[in-house]
């Protein structure tokens, strides 16, 4: 994983690590490689479909939300 140090929150770093850890949002993630592979640079996602993923995440809360047993305190 790399960081953009200059990134809100995370300028000036005097404790890289303890930055990342605390401080580090998904914004200043520059760059993530998964096993050798790049799967975020620049910021953004590669080889993801961001809008179909966002689709079946609704669809998916939809289909629980429709589907969920409701049960009152008693």
């Amino acid at each position: 994983m790399i960081l953009d140090a200059g990134a809100p929150g995370l300028a000036p770093v005097h404790d890289p690590v303890a930055a990342a850890v605390t401080a580090a949002g998904t914004a200043a993630v520059d760059t993530v490689l998964v096993g050798g592979r790049v799967v975020k640079r620049g910021g953004r996602l590669v080889g993801v479909d961001v809008d179909r993923a966002r689709d079946l995440a609704v669809r998916a809360a939809r289909h629980v939300t429709a589907h969920a047993r409701t049960t009152s305190a008693r």
